[in-house]
């Protein structure tokens, strides 16, 4: 070798070397995310992955642009849906629609258009836009006719302890009665109708339960109005009987339970004779509770699918179609401090009266 070869090979650059381009892109991701949390100093990073800060600090750039872009708002949620022209007029309908249909306290009315609206309202406003509007819809129900109801329901529901006297027609669901009374007997009752009736309402009969004022009031006010009894409380007291039945059930199979377990540890001490007495009438016990409480259930299911339902057979050829479930040992009389007395008083008194010959459906 020459000494210029010599000193060309000792002089020329060396082949240039970078842990960068070797970086994968699952490393580089997760160094911009350490970058950008801080679990450890920049310094630090760049010595562990061989690379300057630099490209650290490019790294942390691009993961923070990239989370940026991740969240930032579409285009098409900050697109303009619509304009509103505020005018003292929408601002009244507002105020009712969070009064009527959204519950709204008169507070919370003007908590939410201070907070969306560029508007201020007190509550002595918000107080004179409802009572104006009930204003107006008194006189628009004054002026209903009430002629093409041919199906009143009727019931009590109560506000702060006051009885409220509703009604609706069966058909639309439409409530035209909704007053607040004194009472709910048949003096309130027999007014409330009686207003009715001067507005046309005459219907073929009407549903309801079997409160005495209600129907005192009734036939008071249209006594040649037929009132039948609705299937709501019968049908709930008859639930309430089956709830019952399949809880004294559950505790008669926790007490056979039990008592196995007991029996258990007894056998292994040669004592069992002292439990299995007492394991057989539980055991006893038990059966019987489950057939009442499956054949209740089955009856129960039976009223409310068929005798009670509105579809199905008319009331005269039910018993020849229809056969309720039978079997096992038949439940006891049911006497007045028994769970299931309600019921059977119910039933009872929907099967007796001949207003409410068919306590069922009101098309039969």
């Amino acid at each position: 070798m020459s000494v210029t070869e010599a000193i060309g090979s000792a002089t020329a650059p060396a082949q240039s070397f970078s842990a960068a381009r070797t970086l994968a892109g699952t490393q580089r991701r997760q160094l911009a995310l350490d970058a950008l949390a801080g679990v450890r100093p920049v310094t630090q990073l760049a010595q562990d992955h061989e690379v300057s800060r630099k490209f650290v600090y490019q790294q942390a750039a691009k993961g923070a642009a990239a989370l940026e872009q991740c969240f930032a708002p579409s285009r098409a949620e900050e697109e303009v849906l619509c304009t509103l022209p505020v005018t003292r007029r929408w601002l009244e309908a507002f105020i009712l629609e969070l009064v009527l249909n959204g519950h709204s306290p008169m507070r919370g009315v003007q908590q939410i258009i201070e907070d969306l609206l560029p508007a201020t309202v007190s509550l002595g406003t918000i107080h004179n836009v409802a009572y104006a509007a009930a204003k107006r819809a008194e006189a628009l129900n004054a002026e209903e006719d009430l002629s093409a109801i041919r199906v009143g329901a009727y019931d009590e529901i109560f506000q702060a302890g006051q009885p409220v006297l509703v009604g609706a027609d069966a058909d639309s669901t439409y409530c035209y009665l909704l007053a607040l009374a004194q009472g709910r007997g048949e003096t309130e009752w027999g007014a409330q109708l009686l207003e009715l009736g001067a507005k046309g309402l005459h219907p073929d009969y009407t549903v309801a339960d079997f409160g005495r004022g209600l129907r005192a009031g009734q036939a008071a006010a249209w006594p040649s109005i037929a009132c039948h009894g609705d299937v709501f409380h019968v049908e709930r007291a008859v639930s309430q009987v089956v709830v019952y039945l399949e809880h004294r059930a559950l505790r008669s199979m926790a007490a056979v339970e039990t008592l196995s377990a007991q029996m258990q540890r007894a056998k292994k001490r040669r004592q069992g004779r002292r439990v299995s007495a007492a394991l057989a009438a539980a055991r006893e016990e038990q059966g019987a509770a489950l057939d009442v409480a499956d054949d209740v259930a089955c009856l129960a299911r039976w009223l409310a699918q068929d005798v009670l339902a509105l579809a199905g057979p008319d009331r005269t050829s039910r018993p020849r179609r229809t056969r309720p479930c039978t079997g096992g040992p038949a439940p006891r009389r049911a006497s007045a401090d028994t769970p299931w007395a309600g019921a059977r008083v119910s039933l009872k008194k929907g099967s007796s009266s001949t207003e409410a010959d068919d306590v069922t459906s009101p098309s039969e």
